[in-house]
């Protein structure tokens, strides 16, 4: 790549990353805010969901530099708008995870032990889909570097293969979870129902977003 390449490149990447920094961070909270979930600790939860909301807040931040760092210039060696399509699906990481939260923070929602171990795997396995995107965005500025060519795209592909079939387990542990909680309590109240199938889909949601990064920076590898 030439030097004038790379003094256009830098900034926008470095931002990029920045932000996904941000966005691990928000969803890294997800893990605390269930445990105290489970120990019932709510005021906790509340302030939680405030730090949740101020890391989300900066990932806003950052992804509305982020745009007009972007160059409109033909040196951008990137189709603009899809680099934009990246940085806006990467977003959605830290959005869901401030819904999960907001969700949690709604009232004093009953923690069920049965599902405690299908939980645990659940949220794991969720974010453990978003670090793996985590890796394939740092792997950007490697794949410039090779013209989106080479054993660095071979690398990224079989990445984001692994990312799919890790969004594919994510869905079976939710049709699994769904499960479990039709089946705990035929007493359960409604609004304990909904708001256990909606923090049971935002997680799967989390996992599919992975999914849909990963693919979005997947198409570069057909851009170059």
């Amino acid at each position: 790549m030439s030097f004038f390449n790379k003094l256009f490149v830098k900034a926008p990447f470095e931002y990029l990353q920045l932000h996904m920094e941000k966005a691990i961070a928000c969803l890294s909270k997800l893990k605390d805010l269930f445990l105290l979930l489970e120990e019932g600790k709510f005021e906790e939860i509340e302030k939680e969901v405030e730090v949740l909301s101020r890391l989300e807040y900066e990932a806003d931040v950052i992804k509305n530099e982020v745009r007009t760092l972007v160059p409109k210039s033909f040196l951008f060696p990137l189709d603009r708008t899809l680099f934009l399509e990246i940085l806006s699906t990467q977003d959605s990481l830290a959005d869901v995870a401030e819904d999960i939260g907001r969700l949690l923070n709604v009232r004093k929602l009953i923690f069920y032990e049965k599902m405690k171990p299908s939980l645990k795997m659940y949220i794991e396995k969720t974010i453990d889909t978003s670090l793996a995107v985590k890796d394939v965005v740092f792997d950007l500025d490697a794949l410039v570097e090779a013209s989106f060519g080479g054993p660095v795209a071979k690398n990224a592909k079989n990445k984001i293969d692994q990312i799919a079939y890790k969004e594919h387990e994510c869905e079976i542990m939710k049709r699994k979870m769904t499960k479990e909680l039709f089946a705990l309590d035929e007493n359960m109240k409604p609004h304990d129902l909904y708001l256990w199938m909606r923090l049971i889909d935002d997680l799967a949601s989390i996992a599919h977003i992975a999914e849909k990064l990963s693919l979005r920076i997947g198409m570069l590898l057909e851009y170059k």
